[in-house]
Protein backbone atom coordinates (compact mmCIF):
# COMPACT_ATOMS: atom_id res chain seq x y z
CA UNK A 1 0.00 0.00 0.00
CA UNK A 2 0.89 3.29 -0.68
CA UNK A 3 1.80 5.23 2.59
CA UNK A 4 1.83 8.60 0.80
CA UNK A 5 -1.91 7.60 -0.01
CA UNK A 6 -2.42 6.57 3.76
CA UNK A 7 -1.43 9.55 4.84
CA UNK A 8 -3.64 12.05 2.39
CA UNK A 9 -6.64 9.71 3.85
CA UNK A 10 -5.83 10.62 7.30
CA UNK A 11 -5.75 13.95 7.14
CA UNK A 12 -8.69 14.77 4.81
CA UNK A 13 -10.39 12.78 7.44
CA UNK A 14 -9.20 14.66 10.46
CA UNK A 15 -10.06 17.70 9.12
CA UNK A 16 -13.20 17.26 7.64
CA UNK A 17 -16.05 17.55 10.85
CA UNK A 18 -14.52 20.45 11.83
CA UNK A 19 -14.63 22.04 8.48
CA UNK A 20 -18.35 21.10 8.22
CA UNK A 21 -19.03 22.59 12.24
CA UNK A 22 -17.34 26.05 10.93
CA UNK A 23 -19.76 26.01 7.62
CA UNK A 24 -22.70 25.60 10.01
CA UNK A 25 -25.17 28.28 9.84
CA UNK A 26 -27.08 29.54 12.49
CA UNK A 27 -30.85 30.09 11.43
CA UNK A 28 -33.18 32.30 13.77
CA UNK A 29 -37.08 31.72 14.52
CA UNK A 30 -38.44 35.13 14.73
CA UNK A 31 -41.91 35.44 16.93
CA UNK A 32 -43.15 39.19 16.44
CA UNK A 33 -44.82 40.51 19.53
CA UNK A 34 -46.79 44.21 19.80
CA UNK A 35 -48.25 46.00 22.58
CA UNK A 36 -49.55 49.15 23.47
CA UNK A 37 -48.62 51.51 25.86
CA UNK A 38 -51.26 53.74 27.38
CA UNK A 39 -49.89 57.31 28.43
CA UNK A 40 -51.28 59.78 30.67
CA UNK A 41 -51.25 63.25 30.66
CA UNK A 42 -48.19 65.10 31.97
CA UNK A 43 -50.51 68.06 33.34
CA UNK A 44 -54.34 67.22 32.86
CA UNK A 45 -56.48 70.81 32.64
CA UNK A 46 -59.04 71.28 35.27
CA UNK A 47 -62.50 69.58 34.86
CA UNK A 48 -64.39 73.12 34.08
CA UNK A 49 -61.56 73.77 31.05
CA UNK A 50 -63.45 72.73 27.80
CA UNK A 51 -64.29 75.14 24.76
CA UNK A 52 -60.78 76.33 23.23
CA UNK A 53 -59.16 78.65 20.37
CA UNK A 54 -55.99 78.78 18.60
CA UNK A 55 -53.97 81.36 17.67
CA UNK A 56 -51.34 81.42 15.46
CA UNK A 57 -48.41 84.61 15.36
CA UNK A 58 -46.09 83.94 12.58
CA UNK A 59 -44.40 85.83 9.75
CA UNK A 60 -43.47 82.83 8.46
CA UNK A 61 -44.45 81.42 5.09
CA UNK A 62 -46.09 78.21 4.61
CA UNK A 63 -45.43 77.63 1.52
CA UNK A 64 -41.86 76.93 -0.14
CA UNK A 65 -41.11 78.24 -3.33
CA UNK A 66 -42.26 75.40 -6.03
CA UNK A 67 -45.38 75.35 -4.66
CA UNK A 68 -46.14 79.14 -5.91
CA UNK A 69 -44.49 78.54 -8.82
CA UNK A 70 -46.67 75.59 -9.17
CA UNK A 71 -49.73 77.68 -8.50
CA UNK A 72 -49.11 80.33 -10.88
CA UNK A 73 -48.12 78.50 -13.89
CA UNK A 74 -51.65 76.35 -13.09
CA UNK A 75 -53.46 79.99 -13.22
CA UNK A 76 -52.01 80.32 -16.91
CA UNK A 77 -53.07 84.04 -18.04
CA UNK A 78 -55.00 85.30 -14.75
CA UNK A 79 -54.68 88.78 -13.89
CA UNK A 80 -51.39 89.12 -11.10
CA UNK A 81 -53.50 90.64 -8.49
CA UNK A 82 -55.93 87.86 -8.79
CA UNK A 83 -52.65 84.97 -8.86
CA UNK A 84 -51.09 86.88 -5.82
CA UNK A 85 -54.96 86.68 -4.08
CA UNK A 86 -55.27 83.38 -4.66
CA UNK A 87 -51.57 82.34 -3.57
CA UNK A 88 -52.69 84.21 0.09
CA UNK A 89 -55.84 82.26 -0.16
CA UNK A 90 -53.58 78.60 -0.55
CA UNK A 91 -51.29 79.77 2.03
CA UNK A 92 -54.12 80.13 4.15
CA UNK A 93 -55.60 76.80 3.29
CA UNK A 94 -52.25 75.07 4.23
CA UNK A 95 -52.40 77.32 7.84
CA UNK A 96 -55.97 75.69 8.41
CA UNK A 97 -55.37 72.36 7.33
CA UNK A 98 -51.66 72.06 9.93
CA UNK A 99 -53.67 73.80 12.67
CA UNK A 100 -56.95 70.80 12.71
CA UNK A 101 -54.07 68.36 11.75
CA UNK A 102 -51.57 69.14 14.79
CA UNK A 103 -53.11 71.51 17.09
CA UNK A 104 -56.47 70.94 17.38
CA UNK A 105 -57.42 69.12 20.72
CA UNK A 106 -59.41 65.92 19.25
CA UNK A 107 -60.39 64.26 22.06
CA UNK A 108 -63.56 64.29 24.48
CA UNK A 109 -64.40 67.02 26.62
CA UNK A 110 -62.36 69.28 24.50
CA UNK A 111 -64.38 71.16 21.88
CA UNK A 112 -62.83 74.02 19.60
CA UNK A 113 -64.45 77.55 19.52
CA UNK A 114 -63.90 81.13 18.51
CA UNK A 115 -66.51 82.17 21.07
CA UNK A 116 -65.99 83.27 24.59
CA UNK A 117 -63.43 79.84 25.30
CA UNK A 118 -62.56 78.76 28.14
CA UNK A 119 -58.93 78.74 27.28
CA UNK A 120 -56.61 79.86 24.40
CA UNK A 121 -53.63 77.95 22.77
CA UNK A 122 -51.39 80.50 21.21
CA UNK A 123 -48.43 79.60 19.37
CA UNK A 124 -45.64 81.94 18.70
CA UNK A 125 -42.85 81.93 15.83
CA UNK A 126 -40.30 84.45 17.98
CA UNK A 127 -37.03 83.92 15.70
CA UNK A 128 -35.50 82.70 12.17
CA UNK A 129 -32.01 83.57 11.27
CA UNK A 130 -30.10 82.13 9.07
CA UNK A 131 -26.19 81.83 10.49
CA UNK A 132 -22.89 81.10 9.31
CA UNK A 133 -23.58 81.14 5.84
CA UNK A 134 -20.99 78.64 4.19
CA UNK A 135 -19.75 80.06 0.83
CA UNK A 136 -17.53 77.40 -0.10
CA UNK A 137 -19.81 74.36 -0.91
CA UNK A 138 -18.86 70.67 -1.63
CA UNK A 139 -22.05 69.83 -3.93
CA UNK A 140 -20.20 66.77 -3.86
CA UNK A 141 -20.93 66.06 -0.30
CA UNK A 142 -24.99 65.94 0.27
CA UNK A 143 -24.60 66.29 4.08
CA UNK A 144 -21.97 69.16 3.02
CA UNK A 145 -23.21 72.12 6.15
CA UNK A 146 -24.47 75.15 3.85
CA UNK A 147 -25.58 76.73 7.59
CA UNK A 148 -26.69 76.66 10.88
CA UNK A 149 -30.92 77.58 11.48
CA UNK A 150 -31.54 79.43 14.34
CA UNK A 151 -35.16 79.16 15.10
CA UNK A 152 -37.78 79.47 17.76
CA UNK A 153 -41.35 79.19 18.68
CA UNK A 154 -42.85 80.11 22.28
CA UNK A 155 -46.60 77.75 23.15
CA UNK A 156 -48.75 78.74 25.66
CA UNK A 157 -52.02 77.96 27.02
CA UNK A 158 -54.28 81.63 28.34
CA UNK A 159 -54.34 80.81 32.19
CA UNK A 160 -50.27 79.87 32.14
CA UNK A 161 -50.42 76.48 32.91
CA UNK A 162 -48.02 75.72 29.55
CA UNK A 163 -45.27 78.03 28.81
CA UNK A 164 -42.60 76.13 26.49
CA UNK A 165 -39.90 77.56 24.63
CA UNK A 166 -39.54 75.51 21.58
CA UNK A 167 -36.13 75.11 19.49
CA UNK A 168 -36.01 74.19 16.05
CA UNK A 169 -33.52 71.45 15.38
CA UNK A 170 -32.51 70.08 11.71
CA UNK A 171 -31.58 67.07 13.59
CA UNK A 172 -33.24 66.58 16.19
CA UNK A 173 -31.90 63.33 17.76
CA UNK A 174 -28.51 65.42 17.31
CA UNK A 175 -30.06 68.42 18.50
CA UNK A 176 -27.78 69.98 15.60
CA UNK A 177 -29.21 73.29 13.67
CA UNK A 178 -26.96 72.71 11.00
CA UNK A 179 -28.40 72.33 7.75
CA UNK A 180 -26.87 70.02 5.04
CA UNK A 181 -27.39 70.82 1.48
CA UNK A 182 -29.29 67.55 0.62
CA UNK A 183 -32.33 69.44 1.99
CA UNK A 184 -32.57 71.99 -0.18
CA UNK A 185 -32.79 68.77 -3.20
CA UNK A 186 -29.83 70.97 -5.04
CA UNK A 187 -30.32 71.02 -8.90
CA UNK A 188 -27.78 71.63 -11.83
CA UNK A 189 -29.16 74.83 -12.23
CA UNK A 190 -28.39 75.86 -8.95
CA UNK A 191 -24.94 74.61 -8.64
CA UNK A 192 -23.80 76.58 -12.23
CA UNK A 193 -25.43 79.59 -10.77
CA UNK A 194 -23.74 79.56 -8.13
CA UNK A 195 -20.06 78.67 -9.13
CA UNK A 196 -20.25 81.16 -11.87
CA UNK A 197 -20.42 83.98 -8.97
CA UNK A 198 -17.00 84.59 -8.30
CA UNK A 199 -18.41 87.70 -5.33
CA UNK A 200 -18.75 86.12 -1.68
CA UNK A 201 -21.30 88.77 -1.32
CA UNK A 202 -23.22 87.49 -4.57
CA UNK A 203 -22.68 84.08 -3.40
CA UNK A 204 -24.77 84.47 0.08
CA UNK A 205 -27.12 86.52 -1.40
CA UNK A 206 -28.15 83.48 -3.40
CA UNK A 207 -27.99 81.56 -0.71
CA UNK A 208 -29.99 83.55 1.55
CA UNK A 209 -33.19 83.98 -1.55
CA UNK A 210 -32.21 79.88 -1.29
CA UNK A 211 -32.93 79.34 2.41
CA UNK A 212 -35.96 81.97 2.55
CA UNK A 213 -37.89 79.11 1.05
CA UNK A 214 -36.89 76.92 3.99
CA UNK A 215 -39.32 78.85 5.91
CA UNK A 216 -42.05 76.34 5.03
CA UNK A 217 -40.03 73.60 7.03
CA UNK A 218 -39.52 75.55 9.68
CA UNK A 219 -43.27 76.49 10.59
CA UNK A 220 -44.24 72.90 9.60
CA UNK A 221 -41.60 71.39 12.27
CA UNK A 222 -42.98 74.27 15.02
CA UNK A 223 -46.90 73.02 14.16
CA UNK A 224 -46.11 69.30 14.64
CA UNK A 225 -43.94 70.20 18.13
CA UNK A 226 -46.90 71.88 19.13
CA UNK A 227 -49.49 68.52 19.13
CA UNK A 228 -46.80 66.36 20.18
CA UNK A 229 -46.65 68.84 23.35
CA UNK A 230 -50.25 69.47 23.54
CA UNK A 231 -51.03 65.37 23.59
CA UNK A 232 -48.22 65.03 26.20
CA UNK A 233 -49.73 67.38 28.76
CA UNK A 234 -53.33 67.75 28.11
CA UNK A 235 -54.56 64.50 26.29
CA UNK A 236 -52.37 61.49 26.74
CA UNK A 237 -52.05 58.92 24.14
CA UNK A 238 -51.66 55.23 23.03
CA UNK A 239 -48.33 54.34 21.64
CA UNK A 240 -48.07 51.14 19.88
CA UNK A 241 -44.75 49.12 19.67
CA UNK A 242 -43.21 45.81 18.58
CA UNK A 243 -40.35 43.62 18.73
CA UNK A 244 -39.69 40.37 18.28
CA UNK A 245 -38.31 36.88 20.52
CA UNK A 246 -36.02 34.90 19.05
CA UNK A 247 -35.56 31.18 19.01
CA UNK A 248 -33.06 28.98 17.05
CA UNK A 249 -33.53 26.38 14.35
CA UNK A 250 -30.47 24.18 14.58
CA UNK A 251 -31.05 21.19 16.76
CA UNK A 252 -30.49 21.26 21.09
CA UNK A 253 -32.05 24.55 21.39
CA UNK A 254 -35.86 23.33 22.18
CA UNK A 255 -35.61 24.54 25.34
CA UNK A 256 -34.60 28.11 24.01
CA UNK A 257 -37.41 27.92 21.36
CA UNK A 258 -40.49 27.13 24.06
CA UNK A 259 -39.42 29.28 26.11
CA UNK A 260 -39.89 32.86 23.59
CA UNK A 261 -42.73 30.78 21.90
CA UNK A 262 -44.36 30.86 25.74
CA UNK A 263 -43.51 34.93 26.00
CA UNK A 264 -44.73 35.34 22.77
CA UNK A 265 -47.86 34.07 23.21
CA UNK A 266 -48.31 36.30 26.83
CA UNK A 267 -47.02 39.44 25.15
CA UNK A 268 -49.53 39.31 22.17
CA UNK A 269 -52.43 38.17 24.97
CA UNK A 270 -51.61 41.79 26.56
CA UNK A 271 -53.94 43.57 23.50
CA UNK A 272 -56.13 40.15 23.04
CA UNK A 273 -59.34 41.24 21.29
CA UNK A 274 -61.21 38.40 23.69
CA UNK A 275 -61.13 39.26 27.65
CA UNK A 276 -61.29 35.68 28.43
CA UNK A 277 -57.76 35.51 26.04
CA UNK A 278 -56.36 38.95 27.64
CA UNK A 279 -53.93 39.21 30.05
CA UNK A 280 -52.18 41.88 32.33
CA UNK A 281 -48.37 42.26 32.35
CA UNK A 282 -49.18 41.46 35.89
CA UNK A 283 -49.98 37.82 34.51
CA UNK A 284 -47.16 37.06 32.49
CA UNK A 285 -44.16 38.77 34.86
CA UNK A 286 -43.64 34.70 35.76
CA UNK A 287 -43.07 33.91 32.54
CA UNK A 288 -40.92 37.07 31.95
CA UNK A 289 -38.53 35.83 34.75
CA UNK A 290 -38.18 32.66 33.47
CA UNK A 291 -37.66 33.99 29.92
CA UNK A 292 -35.03 36.36 31.64
CA UNK A 293 -33.07 33.60 33.66
CA UNK A 294 -33.12 30.95 30.58
CA UNK A 295 -31.55 33.50 28.74
CA UNK A 296 -28.94 34.24 31.13
CA UNK A 297 -27.86 31.10 31.95
CA UNK A 298 -27.63 29.84 28.03
CA UNK A 299 -25.70 33.23 27.28
CA UNK A 300 -23.17 32.49 30.03
CA UNK A 301 -22.36 29.51 27.96
CA UNK A 302 -22.67 29.82 24.80
CA UNK A 303 -19.40 30.88 22.75
CA UNK A 304 -21.32 31.52 19.40
CA UNK A 305 -21.41 35.59 18.91
CA UNK A 306 -24.60 34.70 16.50
CA UNK A 307 -26.74 32.90 19.03
CA UNK A 308 -25.35 35.24 21.71
CA UNK A 309 -27.21 38.54 19.94
CA UNK A 310 -30.09 36.70 19.62
CA UNK A 311 -30.08 36.01 23.24
CA UNK A 312 -29.07 39.89 24.21
CA UNK A 313 -32.33 40.63 21.84
CA UNK A 314 -34.55 38.53 24.31
CA UNK A 315 -33.07 39.71 27.57
CA UNK A 316 -33.64 43.24 26.35
CA UNK A 317 -37.38 42.68 25.89
CA UNK A 318 -37.92 40.54 28.94
CA UNK A 319 -36.07 43.62 31.23
CA UNK A 320 -37.94 45.73 29.25
CA UNK A 321 -41.22 44.69 30.08
CA UNK A 322 -39.76 43.73 33.95
CA UNK A 323 -39.23 48.04 34.39
CA UNK A 324 -35.40 47.16 34.39
CA UNK A 325 -34.89 49.78 31.61
CA UNK A 326 -30.96 49.81 32.25
CA UNK A 327 -30.03 46.27 31.40
CA UNK A 328 -32.90 46.48 28.47
CA UNK A 329 -30.48 49.15 27.41
CA UNK A 330 -27.71 47.17 28.27
CA UNK A 331 -28.61 43.87 26.27
CA UNK A 332 -29.68 45.92 23.45
CA UNK A 333 -26.44 48.04 22.71
CA UNK A 334 -24.72 44.83 23.71
CA UNK A 335 -25.92 43.42 20.13
CA UNK A 336 -23.55 44.93 16.88
CA UNK A 337 -26.45 45.69 14.74
CA UNK A 338 -27.76 48.04 16.62
CA UNK A 339 -24.89 50.06 16.12
CA UNK A 340 -26.64 50.96 12.17
CA UNK A 341 -30.46 50.39 13.01
CA UNK A 342 -30.63 54.48 12.72
CA UNK A 343 -28.70 54.66 9.81
CA UNK A 344 -30.45 51.92 7.18
CA UNK A 345 -33.22 51.17 5.58
CA UNK A 346 -35.16 48.61 7.70
CA UNK A 347 -37.19 46.06 5.59
CA UNK A 348 -40.01 44.79 8.07
CA UNK A 349 -39.75 41.10 9.44
CA UNK A 350 -35.56 41.33 9.28
CA UNK A 351 -33.36 41.45 12.64
CA UNK A 352 -32.50 44.98 12.24
CA UNK A 353 -36.42 45.80 12.07
CA UNK A 354 -37.23 44.21 15.31
CA UNK A 355 -34.19 45.58 16.93
CA UNK A 356 -35.58 49.07 15.70
CA UNK A 357 -38.57 48.27 17.15
CA UNK A 358 -37.07 46.93 20.53
CA UNK A 359 -35.44 50.27 20.57
CA UNK A 360 -38.25 52.50 20.46
CA UNK A 361 -40.45 51.17 22.76
CA UNK A 362 -37.50 51.14 25.20
CA UNK A 363 -37.32 54.64 24.80
CA UNK A 364 -40.96 55.41 25.02
CA UNK A 365 -41.02 53.58 28.16
CA UNK A 366 -38.14 55.57 29.21
CA UNK A 367 -39.25 58.74 28.45
CA UNK A 368 -43.09 58.29 29.83
CA UNK A 369 -41.56 55.99 32.72
CA UNK A 370 -44.31 55.51 35.30
CA UNK A 371 -47.07 57.92 32.92
CA UNK A 372 -47.03 54.52 30.70
CA UNK A 373 -48.43 51.51 30.89
CA UNK A 374 -49.61 48.36 29.99
CA UNK A 375 -53.33 47.31 30.60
Amino acid sequence: MNPFRILACTVILGLTPTFLAAQKKIKPIKNPVAWTYSVQPKNPLEVNLKTYQIKVKTDLDPMDWGEEVGIYSALGTMDSRKKNLVIQEAKQDTLRVWTDRYIALKKQPYARTHHNPDFTITLTTETYKVENVQLDVDFSDMESAICNVNARARLTEGSVVLDENIPYYVDEEEKSTLLPIRMFMLNPVFKLKYNLKKKPEKKKAQLQRKLEKYESVVLRYFYEKTGQILKEQFLGQTIAVYAATFGIKNKGHEALNETCEVLKRDINALSALSKKKRKSLADIQPDIMDTIDYCEDKLSRTESPEISKYLHANLSLGYLLANQLEKAKTHLQTIPEYETIHEKTLFQGGFDYYLSGLDAAINTKEKYQGLATIH
